[in-house]
């Protein structure tokens, strides 16, 4: 299992979740942040435009995954905003502006620039890693 993780699991990691299925359907992807929240209503849109589906896409803890079969951390926040990971997994930092910081009129395109860093991200880690997708 690969996770994603951030501070409030609503927008970077929901998001990179979704894309990591798309990407690679045999993989199990999960995300997680400290709290749970809602799924930012730009990450549905922003996936649907992208034929990504996001049916099964929602908020969740650190504390209600299973850590059992995770393989891969990916933190999409700075170490410090970062939850706490059991100290037995090596994290990945991929530090990315959240777009919903963003004045609102520049939001969609935030968006759109967080999806396609997310999909090269993810492609470049799948294949550097030998991960078959």
């Amino acid at each position: 299992m690969i996770v994603f993780v951030c501070d409030r699991n609503s927008t970077l990691s929901p998001m990179a979740e979704a894309i990591g299925r798309h990407l690679a359907p045999n993989i199990e992807f999960q995300s997680a942040g400290a709290v749970q929240t809602s799924i930012h209503v730009r990450v549905h849109s922003t996936l649907r435009e992208n034929q990504i589906p996001v049916f099964a896409l929602t908020s969740k803890t650190m504390w209600s995954l299973d850590f059992e079969n995770v393989q891969h951390v990916i933190s999409l926040v700075s170490p410090e905003d970062t939850p706490k990971i059991p100290s037995r997994y090596k994290i990945r930092y991929w530090v990315l502006p959240d777009p919903t910081w963003d004045p609102k009129e520049e939001q969609e395109d935030s968006f759109r620039a967080l999806y396609e860093e997310l999909e090269r991200r993810i492609s470049n880690f799948l294949n550097s890693e030998n991960i078959d997708i």
